[in-house]
């Protein structure tokens, strides 16, 4: 039995061998921590640091993972720390030596583990408190930073150990240091490549695909689960931010824990059932050889096949260049086995099912053999449906995901947004950016609970007429037009309304008028300083009821502002608020109950509305509005009433 004594030597005899880490680690991290901190602190002015906001500019660009260099080293040193403490298991004479010694196996690998990971710990947390000290002599510490930046250094620890965790797996696995720089490679591209590659086939031969929506989906949540590497970085986990920056919540911390639990755990499993003499093979265990072959030339015959659709769209091609690279990655990966090139054939058996299954997933994927796009429910199966495209305007998609705002639009009187589903689903896709067609994206809420998201390329003149039909539906109006919704304006700062053509004969004026009345010809008159700093006052930001000079008449309006646009372009751009504003969404919204989509579509006028949360949204205006073009004309005009007071 060792004793608790004999351990912690063992420990001490690790560090002692890994002194030159531990020098290295120490100097990269006091230049990238404390060195940066106090370049920060020395060229700023004492006056800057009365804000928290500058505490954490400093710490969170120095601290922690705030900075990517920090977090690419962090990373770097668990791949180093864990090749150089287990790198004598790839030579059969150092092996012999070890466990040749009275100490069982899992309390050798606990030594070699502790020693290594307290080196990075040591370096780590002494740079840390190097930054924290000098910000204590610039005047910058409290117990909230010190808090906060001790959670940093945790993260920061769980991070290294995360990627420490994952290199001493692909140690375990492999026989060889270039294989194992080989395997930390493989495990930490092969599932993002992979993802790839199926985001790849999906837009190629799934058309009615909304983007992003098959089972990978959510690229980032895929990437936190292929590896520690990408965990470490990608990982989603609710932070609060605090003087220093995002602090970890115990869910991150609990995540972290875990992931370099499972490798750590899987790694002494594997230590403890590896044969000596597998030092010198490219992989350590013979038993999964064919399906890590396997595997790495699937999604190699797929992308050949992919590369050979886009070149040739011949099915010959593409089959052939599935058997030929999938053959040739599975004879390559077999010589880095044996290095004997006379066995590259020695396992025909992983040649055949690369290539018939490569053979079966490309082509089933471009023939759609499970009818994904050409997929319709029935008509008596959906309870709702909802439609969008980018053309589209009225809606707030602030904060919406593609899926969430067609969630946010669907109407039971569903049978215009069918007929253009039933016509989408033909199984033919037309022209990308076809002035002729237009791209929808359709939700179907099935009775059953289901919701199934596709997108269409559909004629636009079928598109338009049915467009008019759901236009007619109060309850589709009130969803899909945001500006029907509001109770009141208190949230709207002011609305900036403008013709985009150039031409205010869209407004029923003449070119004389436009000349005389906007600020084009004002900022080329001879104005006195008064006037100027009028017009000044109304190209700024913050909208008030002020008012505003028009041409040499110099007429007065309330509630209205020309905006900066107009003083440089010929087009008319004018802000208006208060009274003013609220009038024009009235008129609007009366003129959506009475005018046809396709009318509201050729549209040469808009107006924006800007939102006190700094959102905004954008409504179009055509001749058929005429409610809201006899308000705009009166306050053009100079005809808008105004109140006394």
């Amino acid at each position: 039995m060792i004793s608790k004594i004999s351990f912690s030597k063992l420990v001490r005899d690790e560090m002692r061998k890994l002194n030159w880490l531990l020098a290295v680690q120490i100097l990269v991290f006091g230049l990238l921590i404390p060195f940066r901190v106090l370049m920060e602190l020395a060229m700023r002015r004492p006056q800057f640091f009365a804000g928290q906001t500058h505490i954490r500019d400093i710490f969170n660009s120095s601290i922690g993972l705030g900075h990517l260099e920090n977090t690419m080293f962090i990373l770097m040193a668990g791949v180093i720390c864990a090749i150089s403490a287990f790198s004598y298991v790839h030579s059969s004479q150092k092996l012999d030596f070890f466990h040749s010694l009275p100490i069982k196996r899992e309390r050798l690998f606990a030594a070699k583990y502790l020693g290594s990971v307290l080196t990075f710990v040591f370096a780590y947390a002494l740079s840390q408190t190097a930054a924290l000290l000098i910000g204590a002599v610039y005047g910058v510490c409290s117990a909230r930073v010190i808090f906060e930046m001790a959670l940093a250094t945790v993260e920061g620890i769980l991070c290294f150990l995360c990627s420490y965790a994952g290199a001493l797996l692909a140690v375990m696995l492999t026989g060889k240091m270039l294989s194992t720089f080989l395997a930390i490679g493989v495990m930490g591209c092969y599932f993002p490549l992979v993802w790839l590659l199926g985001i790849g086939i999906q837009e190629i031969f799934y058309h009615t695909a909304l983007s992003g929506d098959t089972v990978m989906q959510n690229g980032t949540a895929f990437l936190t689960c292929t590896s520690p590497w990408a965990f470490a970085v990608f990982r989603k986990s609710p932070a609060v931010m605090g003087v220093t920056g995002p602090i970890p919540g115990p869910a991150a911390l609990c995540q972290l824990i875990a992931v370099a639990a499972v490798f750590s755990i899987v790694s002494l499993a594997l230590y403890r059932s590896r044969k000596t003499e597998a030092a010198g093979n490219a992989l350590a265990f013979r038993k999964v050889e064919g399906v890590v072959k396997v595997l790495l030339m699937i999604p190699t015959a797929l992308l050949a096949a992919i590369i050979a659709h886009a070149g040739f769209y011949s099915p010959v091609w593409e089959l052939f260049f599935i058997v030929f690279f999938g053959a040739l990655g599975c004879m390559i990966i077999e010589f880095i086995y044996r290095g004997d090139i006379r066995q590259v054939l020695s396992h025909k058996s992983h040649i055949l099912v690369t290539v018939a299954v490569s053979s079966i997933v490309f082509f089933a994927c471009r023939y759609d053999v499970t009818g994904f796009n050409t997929y319709l429910p029935a008509h008596d199966e959906v309870a709702a449906m909802a439609v969008h495209n980018y053309e589209m305007f009225g809606i707030s998609d602030q904060g919406y995901t593609q899926r969430g705002l067609l969630d946010s639009l669907e109407v039971e009187n569903f049978d215009p947004i069918y007929e253009m589903a039933r016509s989408g689903s033909g199984g033919e896709r037309l022209a990308d950016w076809d002035s002729e067609s237009v791209n929808i994206r359709v939700k179907y809420r099935l009775k059953s609970g289901k919701s199934v998201y596709r997108r269409y390329w559909i004629d636009r003149e079928l598109y338009n007429e049915k467009m008019d039909e759901l236009q007619k539906d109060a309850d589709f109006r009130e969803k899909y037009y945001d500006i029907l919704s509001w109770e009141n304006t208190d949230d709207i700062s002011h609305i900036q309304f403008s013709v985009m053509t150039g031409d205010i004969s869209a407004l029923g004026f003449s070119d004389e008028w436009y000349a005389e009345n906007t600020l084009t010809d004002v900022a080329s008159a001879d104005e006195t300083l008064e006037e100027s700093s009028k017009i000044e006052s109304a190209a700024d930001g913050e909208i008030t009821d002020s008012e505003i000079i028009y041409g040499e008449n110099a007429e007065m309006f309330s509630d209205c502002e020309i905006s900066e646009e107009t003083a440089s372009t010929e087009a008319l751009s004018v802000h208006i608020s208060g009274e003013n504003m609220e009038r024009v969404i009235e008129a609007y919204c009366k003129d959506l109950e009475q005018v046809s989509y396709s009318e509201l579509q050729d549209y040469d006028m808009s107006f924006t509305v800007f939102k006190k949360d700094k959102t905004s949204e954008v409504y179009y205006v055509s001749q058929k509005c005429e409610n809201t073009l006899s308000v705009i004309r009166e306050i053009f005009s100079g005809k808008a009433a105004r109140e006394d007071g």
